[in-house]
């Protein structure tokens, strides 16, 4: 009798053994095998966007047909990208009483970095801005990330707004990563505001270089 009753608590706790579950928590998402969270790069696409706010997700697409309040204008690249996979090695936690809990989806991300930023226009955009001048300084980084995070922190001024970055205080930053969708917004006003075509320029610590054009577009006044 005593020994049908060991038997059966170790086949008890052979059946509360899980693939990374424990009773501390959620597991942190690697439950073994081959994952894709991981992409490089391989190409950019611009879009140009409507927002009545900058910090807020864009998703109005502009038809580039009426002019536009500089306030509103958003430019997107959105990264082509090219799953890497990676294998990692199950790991095994023994526990006597345990939650499952599901295997939760790891956020996409790329150890490329961005080494350079330019954006340029075919028309002047003040006089001390004139034609092909780098428009670094009039333009912030609204937003750097994927789906699920923003990579880009802001200064929080004292009525409540975000103060973003600009491209130029960016590129200062060590550590300047690329991810699916980066994001920029005038922090100006053109003086000129007629028929701009925008240039962007964007170069990896990978050696690649990404040019992309604009359509023509106006500011209201």
């Amino acid at each position: 009798m005593k020994a049908k009753l060991i038997f059966a608590s170790a086949a008890l706790a052979v059946g509360l053994v899980g693939c990374n579950s424990d009773s501390s928590g959620p597991d942190d998402g690697q439950c073994g095998g081959v994952g894709n969270s991981r992409f490089d790069i391989t190409g950019f696409n611009l879009g140009e966007f409507s927002a009545d706010q900058v910090d807020e997700w864009v998703n109005t697409e502009y038809d580039g047909v009426e002019p536009i309040s500089y306030q509103k204008l958003v430019f997107q690249l959105k990264a082509d990208t090219q799953s890497v996979a990676q294998l990692s090695a199950p790991s095994f936690k023994f526990s006597l009483i345990s939650t499952a809990y599901a295997c939760s989806p790891v956020p996409p991300y790329t150890n490329e970095k961005i080494t350079d930023i330019n954006i340029t226009s075919s028309a002047a955009f003040s006089d001390e801005l004139p034609a092909g001048s780098s428009l670094n300084e009039v333009f912030d980084i609204v937003y750097i990330g994927s789906d699920y995070s923003n990579q880009v922190d802001y200064r929080r001024l004292d009525n409540g707004e975000n103060d973003y970055f600009s491209i130029s205080e960016f590129l200062d930053m060590e550590d300047k990563k690329a991810s699916e969708f980066i994001q920029f917004a005038l922090n100006s006003e053109p003086t000129y505001k007629q028929n701009h075509v925008f240039y962007i320029e964007i170069s990896l610590d990978t050696g690649e270089q990404f040019s992309l054009e604009s359509q023509e577009l106006s500011f209201t006044e």
